[in-house]
């Protein structure tokens, strides 16, 4: 219980690290209420990326006191400039202020939304927190490894540039890689185990980041709705893709925090979108300036990102393009740009990177076309169940698309949702142009699909609402009016374009609203309980993997203590040790786990040197090959991890790491349940090479 305690304080702190240095920096600058909470998440990772980068300019460790102080200058510059500008360009922009923004919430509004964002946040964390028996269980998926040991790498180096960051990840070549979210992981890192960190900051963008997005959809597609906000809150945890497939099974963890802050930066997209096509005035000129962080903090937190952001783009122009008041020919000519535009995207992307563009000329084994297409319309949720649990939510989302279009013209979801369906599908259509494109998902439908699942809790929100509204007599879900003149002024008619009529009193919304997601969950089972806790029992628990566990719990124990074990047998200087061991054992966390340098920080040769590639395959030939031994010597290799216990003969990895003669230039320092930890001492400079030896003998 005491762990869970310290988890749950753990998890606070990381909420309160992603929002209140945005949540400052938007307040200083004149957003309020709402409108600043859902920036926060995404100004504060943006600015932090920036900082890192500076820091790193400047040859200046990242680190949390370095990132407390510039985050502290930050928000004196900013006050600086507001009284300085003395209002000519920092304007009020509060939320009811011009039309546009997100309208303010009343008291006992707030209050209820409350009540249904916690609700939702302890529903969403419940079955994690029933399936882990520990907070600090490790996952041993694929990935997750990659992923501690990169956010050890920047704490231990002080490096967090855009480009070049986990230069150790890739055999010390300088590449780009998304690292926004070991840098973030890496503020905690000094105080607690990778791990732990992992869970704590997955908890965190679960419970808060991800629904403070989800609401801010809510509130854009009808503003005047109070119900549609609560109905979303509530609907944020039957999500399954995000989080716990691709953050808590996949160990995603870069692309869990880029799902994080999509809807944030759907609102912000699609809101920006609008003040362009309305050319609104009223408005702080810094709203474009923290858009862009924004959006530059999402797009470079994973590179599906970019695509999802893309596609938002597209859909907008569309909008645009179809409703803006211009000629016929206009019209035409800019259909055609539009459509050209996105064929010559299709072409730059073929000829950009390397990596992606093989992505997207590949072909995803596994599943069929059927099952990917049915993955993309059903908001992306891949339950291992019948696909029929979650049709009650896919039908009222797809009644909140109607319902956006037909009453609002607003046909960006739509448009968006189509186009997600349509890449997921073309995951299994090889050699057409579009396919191309899901190299920006590696090639990967679940990803694609994923892509949906921002939309789905404010959409199904908006559809039971509005079935909710029949009922009652017929009343707009939004409470608002509509023109023609309006419409005809904005382009489009929109929740949040459209002149508001008095509100009136709804009839029992939250009483109906809690009967009818009761039912709908009661009946279909949607919040997919029974398919979480199996996907993270996948993940963390030995035995029950899809691979064999790479360390048992008593090993990963061991190894935590691992400093300690060595400095008690006469291991001084820890900073000199170098170990070398199959990163398909334990071997691989000794790096994160123990914060030993290491040989293979990291599962899996992508991006490792001919050196290391040489290691891997013939490491046990040390006592016949010499050039084994100057490599050792060359990169200062000291120890060998030996684990034989994890997979049967034959399942290894990296064979040439296994079956190492240790009877001699090998000294045993440390027992780590059924592996050992040795020091080498074939490779100095006095040590006969075994073909030597024996000539000796």
């Amino acid at each position: 219980m005491q762990d869970w305690a310290l988890m749950a304080l753990a998890s606070t702190l990381t909420v309160l690290v992603l929002i209140v240095p945005g949540n400052l920096l938007a307040r200083i600058s004149g957003l309020r209420g709402m409108e600043a909470l859902v920036l926060s998440a995404p100004l504060t990772i943006g600015v932090t990326i920036i900082v890192a980068q500076v820091l790193t300019w400047l040859s200046i460790p990242f680190s949390p006191l370095t990132f407390a102080l510039t985050w502290l200058l930050v928000l004196v510059i900013a006050v600086l400039l507001l009284r300085l500008s003395t209002g000519r360009w920092l304007r009020e922009s509060s939320e009811t202020s011009h039309p546009t923004g997100l309208t303010a919430l009343r008291k006992n509004e707030a209050r209820r939304l409350a009540v249904f964002w916690v609700l939702g946040a302890i529903l969403a964390l419940l079955p994690i927190v029933m399936t882990l028996d520990a907070p600090g269980r490790m996952s041993q998926f694929h990935d997750s490894m990659f992923h501690f040991s990169g956010a050890v790498e920047i704490n231990k180096t002080g490096a967090a540039p855009i480009y070049g960051a986990l230069p150790d990840m890739f055999g010390g070549r300088q590449v780009y890689y998304p690292a926004v979210w070991h840098t973030l992981a890496a503020l905690f890192i000094p105080f607690a185990s990778a791990p732990f960190v992992t869970n704590a900051m997955l908890f965190a963008i679960t419970a808060f980041v991800w629904p403070l997005g989800v609401i801010a959809l809510a509130r854009f597609f009808a503003p005047q709705s109070p119900r549609v906000s609560y109905l979303a809150a509530l609907l944020t945890p039957a999500t399954i893709v995000y989080p716990i497939f691709e953050g808590f099974l996949r160990s995603l963890y870069p692309f869990a925090l880029g799902m994080a802050l999509l809807p944030a930066s759907a609102y912000v997209l699609w809101r920006s979108a609008d003040l362009l096509q309305a050319r609104n005035r009223d408005v702080s000129r810094l709203w474009w300036f923290f858009a862009a962080i924004a959006l530059g903090a999402t797009a470079l937190s994973h590179p599906s990102m970019v695509g999802f952001l893309a596609l938002m783009l597209v859909v907008a122009l569309v909008q645009w393009v179809a409703f803006a008041p211009m000629r016929p020919r206009t019209r035409v000519v800019s259909t055609v740009v539009l459509l050209a535009s996105i064929l010559a995207a299709i072409a730059v992307f073929n000829l950009s990177s390397t990596m992606l563009r093989r992505a997207g000329m590949a072909v995803e084994d596994g599943d069929s076309l059927g099952r990917a297409i049915a993955t993309g319309l059903l908001s992306g949720q891949p339950n291992r169940g019948s696909l029929l649990a979650f049709g009650v939510i896919t039908i009222a989302v797809l009644i909140g698309l109607i319902t956006l279009a037909r009453k609002n013209k607003d046909l960006r979801p739509g448009l968006y949702v189509l186009a997600v369906a349509l890449l997921t599908a073309s995951t299994k259509l090889p050699g057409t142009p579009i396919h191309a494109l899901t190299g920006f998902w590696y090639g990967s439908y679940d990803r694609i699909a994923a892509g949906n699942v921002i939309l789905m809790p404010a959409l199904g929100a908006l559809g039971i609402a509005a079935v909710l509204s029949f009922f009652e007599g017929g009343k707009d879900v939004d409470r608002t009016v509509h023109t023609h003149a309006a419409a005809q002024t904005w382009g489009i008619g929109s929740a949040p374009m459209a002149r508001h009529a008095k509100a009136q009193k709804p009839q029992e919304p939250l009483a109906i609203g809690l009967m009818t997601v009761a039912l709908i969950f009661g009946i279909t089972g949607a919040y997919g309980w029974a398919d979480k806790s199996l996907w993270i029992d996948i993940a963390y628990t030995p035995g029950k993997m899809f691979h064999a566990p790479w360390a048992s719990e008593a090993e990963l124990a061991a190894m935590v203590h691992l400093p300690k074990t060595l400095e008690g047998f006469g291991e001084e200087n820890l900073d000199d040790i170098k170990v070398i061991g199959d990163p398909s054992s334990g071997a691989g966390l000794v790096y994160s786990l123990a914060r030993l340098d290491s040989v293979f920080p990291r599962l899996g040769p992508t991006g490792w040197s001919e050196e290391q590639i040489f290691l891997s395959q013939s490491f046990r030939d040390i006592h016949t090959n010499p050039e084994v031994c100057q490599i050792v010597r060359k990169q200062g290799i000291t120890h060998y991890y030996s684990d034989d216990a994890a997979l049967a003969p034959g399942e290894y990895a990296f064979t040439g790491l296994h079956d190492v003669d240790t009877s001699q230039g090998f000294v045993k320092v440390a027992d780590l349940d059924k592996a050992s930890l040795w020091r080498i001492t074939a490779c100095l400079a006095d040590a006969p090479a075994q073909g030597q030896q024996d000539k000796q003998d």
